[in-house]
Protein backbone atom coordinates (compact mmCIF):
# COMPACT_ATOMS: atom_id res chain seq x y z
CA UNK A 1 0.00 0.00 0.00
CA UNK A 2 1.03 3.28 -0.68
CA UNK A 3 0.02 6.50 1.12
CA UNK A 4 0.59 10.74 1.07
CA UNK A 5 -0.98 9.48 5.08
CA UNK A 6 -0.16 7.80 8.23
CA UNK A 7 -1.84 5.42 10.38
CA UNK A 8 -1.78 3.27 13.59
CA UNK A 9 -1.14 -0.52 13.61
CA UNK A 10 -0.63 -2.50 16.67
CA UNK A 11 -0.79 0.60 18.93
CA UNK A 12 2.14 1.89 16.81
CA UNK A 13 2.40 4.63 14.44
CA UNK A 14 3.33 3.78 10.66
CA UNK A 15 5.09 7.19 9.08
CA UNK A 16 6.71 5.11 6.00
CA UNK A 17 4.65 5.94 2.86
CA UNK A 18 5.21 2.54 1.62
CA UNK A 19 3.94 -0.72 3.37
CA UNK A 20 3.94 -4.16 2.32
CA UNK A 21 0.44 -6.53 3.13
CA UNK A 22 0.55 -10.47 3.52
CA UNK A 23 -1.09 -10.59 0.11
CA UNK A 24 0.81 -13.52 -1.79
CA UNK A 25 1.92 -12.27 -5.80
CA UNK A 26 -0.47 -12.84 -8.65
CA UNK A 27 1.00 -13.43 -11.98
CA UNK A 28 -0.29 -13.92 -15.40
CA UNK A 29 -3.60 -13.02 -15.81
CA UNK A 30 -5.92 -13.61 -13.75
CA UNK A 31 -9.05 -12.00 -11.88
CA UNK A 32 -7.65 -10.89 -8.37
CA UNK A 33 -10.73 -9.65 -6.13
CA UNK A 34 -9.62 -6.76 -4.07
CA UNK A 35 -11.97 -5.37 -1.25
CA UNK A 36 -11.36 -2.96 1.76
CA UNK A 37 -13.43 -2.43 5.01
CA UNK A 38 -13.11 1.29 5.64
CA UNK A 39 -15.05 2.67 9.08
CA UNK A 40 -14.61 6.45 9.17
CA UNK A 41 -11.36 7.56 10.51
CA UNK A 42 -11.32 3.91 12.88
CA UNK A 43 -10.59 1.04 10.73
CA UNK A 44 -9.53 -0.31 7.48
CA UNK A 45 -9.06 -3.31 6.81
CA UNK A 46 -7.74 -5.07 3.03
CA UNK A 47 -8.93 -8.09 1.66
CA UNK A 48 -7.91 -10.40 -1.73
CA UNK A 49 -9.63 -13.13 -2.66
CA UNK A 50 -11.33 -13.18 0.51
CA UNK A 51 -8.53 -13.33 2.89
CA UNK A 52 -7.15 -10.41 5.11
CA UNK A 53 -4.15 -8.66 4.24
CA UNK A 54 -3.78 -5.91 6.18
CA UNK A 55 -5.62 -3.72 9.31
CA UNK A 56 -4.88 -0.86 10.53
CA UNK A 57 -6.71 2.13 12.35
CA UNK A 58 -6.86 5.63 12.63
CA UNK A 59 -5.33 7.34 9.24
CA UNK A 60 -4.47 10.46 9.53
CA UNK A 61 -3.04 13.35 7.78
CA UNK A 62 0.88 13.80 8.57
CA UNK A 63 1.09 15.63 11.43
CA UNK A 64 2.33 19.26 11.67
CA UNK A 65 4.32 21.26 14.48
CA UNK A 66 6.14 18.43 15.87
CA UNK A 67 2.88 16.04 17.02
CA UNK A 68 2.89 12.62 16.45
CA UNK A 69 -0.53 12.17 15.52
CA UNK A 70 -2.03 14.14 12.57
CA UNK A 71 -5.75 15.37 12.08
CA UNK A 72 -7.97 11.88 11.21
CA UNK A 73 -8.88 11.51 7.63
CA UNK A 74 -12.82 12.31 7.81
CA UNK A 75 -12.80 12.04 4.14
CA UNK A 76 -11.10 11.49 0.62
CA UNK A 77 -10.60 9.74 -2.57
CA UNK A 78 -10.34 6.11 -3.62
CA UNK A 79 -7.55 5.68 -6.07
CA UNK A 80 -6.90 2.26 -8.16
CA UNK A 81 -3.52 2.19 -9.96
CA UNK A 82 -0.87 -0.64 -11.07
CA UNK A 83 2.59 -0.38 -10.67
CA UNK A 84 5.17 -1.05 -13.68
CA UNK A 85 2.59 -2.74 -16.07
CA UNK A 86 -0.96 -2.57 -17.24
CA UNK A 87 -3.98 -3.95 -15.10
CA UNK A 88 -7.50 -4.57 -16.24
CA UNK A 89 -10.73 -3.70 -13.67
CA UNK A 90 -13.33 -5.56 -14.40
CA UNK A 91 -15.95 -3.99 -11.60
CA UNK A 92 -16.05 -1.93 -9.44
CA UNK A 93 -18.05 -1.42 -6.60
CA UNK A 94 -18.55 0.88 -3.15
CA UNK A 95 -21.00 -0.30 -0.45
CA UNK A 96 -21.74 2.94 1.42
CA UNK A 97 -22.11 1.83 5.51
CA UNK A 98 -23.13 5.34 6.61
CA UNK A 99 -26.48 4.22 7.51
CA UNK A 100 -25.31 1.81 10.49
CA UNK A 101 -22.41 4.60 11.18
CA UNK A 102 -24.37 5.38 14.73
CA UNK A 103 -25.94 1.63 15.24
CA UNK A 104 -23.09 -0.75 16.60
CA UNK A 105 -24.92 -3.49 16.54
CA UNK A 106 -26.54 -3.00 13.13
CA UNK A 107 -23.33 -2.24 11.65
CA UNK A 108 -21.44 -5.01 12.97
CA UNK A 109 -24.74 -7.69 11.51
CA UNK A 110 -23.82 -5.89 8.08
CA UNK A 111 -20.29 -6.55 8.31
CA UNK A 112 -20.56 -9.60 9.19
CA UNK A 113 -23.32 -10.23 6.30
CA UNK A 114 -20.99 -9.38 4.07
CA UNK A 115 -18.18 -10.89 4.99
CA UNK A 116 -19.57 -14.15 5.36
CA UNK A 117 -18.58 -15.82 1.98
CA UNK A 118 -14.94 -15.83 0.86
CA UNK A 119 -15.49 -14.03 -2.13
CA UNK A 120 -12.79 -15.24 -4.78
CA UNK A 121 -12.94 -13.58 -8.48
CA UNK A 122 -14.31 -16.21 -11.20
CA UNK A 123 -11.53 -16.61 -13.85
Amino acid sequence: MYTGTQFERDGKIITQHCTDSKSQTYNGDQWVRVEALVLADSLVIHYVNGEEVMRYEKPQHDPVKGEKEGEFLKSGSISIQAESHPTDFRKIEIIDLEKYAKDPAKLKAVIAKLMSTKRVAAQ
